[in-house]
């Protein structure tokens, strides 16, 4: 697991399958904290792909955070595959003399993963993505908009280098092949006089409701994300998210067993089905999902914790005593830690005079 210690990272825009809390969380496991505005300590600035199109944030005194494509974050926190494996040996430069683009452009398509940078050096795949945006510029089509067609395009599995885009008749880009329109996600389309909905603006705009506490707008657009897209997890769990925080504790249940069926590796929604199912005094049950978050996330801290502590208040020190020690190997703040360590103490003495011992609070 990549260590963050020492980095303090704010998210530009927002991530529509990552709650803040959660992202709050990966990061928080891996040593760094995730703030809510640019300060002096911040080290890095992550570009979310949703934030294409608005102002980057100013930062106070003379030393810039360093910049983070969303792909380069989601790469260093393990939620995204390695780069495809492929001769990169053009400099960012060279990609945008190639395609004859103006430095910054290019910079800007780097930074929302149009051009996929690896260690400072791109592949001709990159060059050729970089023609075509030069060619539909050179068309007048916006740069935001070429690049959320560019992300929509990787999100159905192909890439703006193989893949001519036009202007389609009622506004807005399409794919062009064999005379015929397709929309972006490769559906064959027609003329219905209005663009088709985007179902990654959908999934932002529940995100950004969600920020504002508007939880019944959030709750009514991740419900039309998953009627769009059935077969993905996070926007079940994202649901189950924004019925858990209104109360709508059935409901929750649900989605996050919707989100399991779709991600059985999912470990955040075995981990809230735990606390849900404690939440009511469910402690069989809840024992059960969060064995299923840990045997998921050996590192999930939360997990580990609540488990650990399920254990110790039934008496059961033999099997909580392995729980304890795997959350000490964690990282963590020095007062968590000396309660871990209180735990653990009970535990061994519990074990050792075979005497129920009485957890601490």
């Amino acid at each position: 697991m990549v260590s963050l210690a020492g980095y303090e990272l704010v998210v530009h825009g927002s991530f529509p399958d990552l709650p803040r809390d959660r992202l709050s969380a990966l990061v928080g496991r891996r040593g760094g904290r995730l703030a809510t505005r640019i300060s002096p300590r911040t080290t890095h600035l992550v570009i979310a792909h949703g934030s294409a199109g608005r102002r980057f944030p100013d930062w106070p005194g003379s030393a810039a955070p360093q910049l983070l494509s969303e792909g380069a974050f989601r790469r260093l926190m393990g939620l995204a595959p390695p780069p495809m494996p492929e001769p990169r040996s053009f400099t960012l430069a060279e990609v945008a003399s190639h395609a004859k683009l103006d430095p910054i452009e290019a910079e800007y398509l780097s930074l929302f993963d149009v051009l996929e940078d690896v260690d400072g050096h791109f592949s001709f795949r990159d060059v050729s993505c970089a023609r075509e945006v030069a060619r539909l510029l050179a068309e007048g089509v916006d740069l935001d908009a070429i690049i959320h067609a560019a992300l929509a395009l990787r999100r159905s599995g192909r890439r703006l280098a193989s893949t001519r885009l036009v202007r389609a008749p009622w506004g807005g880009l399409v794919h062009e092949t064999g005379g015929r329109l397709l929309s972006l996600d490769g559906q064959f389309t027609l003329d219905l006089g209005d663009a088709m909905p985007d179902r990654e603006e959908i999934l932002e705009n529940a995100a950004e409701a969600a920020e504002d506490d508007d939880l019944a707008e959030a709750e009514r657009l991740y419900a039309i994300a998953l009627r769009m897209d059935p077969a993905d997890p996070i926007a079940a769990f994202n649901l189950a998210s924004i019925r858990h925080a209104r109360g709508d504790a059935p409901g929750a249940m649900l989605a996050y067993r919707l989100a399991l069926a779709r991600d059985p590796t999912f470990a955040d929604a075995w981990y809230n089905l735990g606390v849900l199912h404690a939440a009511s005094d469910r402690m069989d049950e809840a024992e059960y999902f969060y064995r299923g978050a840990v045997d998921t996330d050996s590192e999930h801290g939360d997990a580990l914790h609540n488990l650990a502590l399920l254990l110790s208040r039934a008496d059961r020190h033999a099997e909580a005593l392995p729980r304890w020690e795997a959350l000490a190997r964690l990282e963590m703040e020095p007062s968590d830690r000396r309660m871990v360590q209180r735990h653990m103490l009970l535990c061994r003495m519990a074990i050792a005079g075979a005497q129920p011992v009485p957890s601490p609070a």
